[in-house]
């Protein structure tokens, strides 16, 4: 049976090195490094999306059975976090 997944992606404005990401996500839940690829952060949350910081400064959130009321307020939570600001990619 496959399981669908819904991948939303971001630009960030001024994403901090990783390892200030990490040390910034790590009161929320677990940051994994993937080499180059980026961090990988598992929120403690379950209303929070898996996502994926990319080196060329995307962000990508992989939602299933997420709301988006909860998407937005992580989001929100996230800018804040790292102080940044993200923009919708097309």
């Amino acid at each position: 049976m496959a399981t669908d997944f819904v991948m939303l992606s971001y630009t960030a404005n001024g994403v901090p090195a990783a390892e200030e990401v990490r040390s910034r996500l790590a009161p929320y839940g677990e940051v994994l490094s993937l080499g180059r690829r980026g961090l990988r952060f598992i929120p403690q949350n379950p209303a929070w999306p898996v996502t994926y910081f990319n080196p060329d400064g995307t962000i990508h959130l992989v939602n299933k059975d997420l709301y988006l009321d909860d998407i937005e307020t992580y989001l929100e939570t996230l800018c804040t976090v790292l102080n940044v600001t993200v923009t919708r990619c097309s």
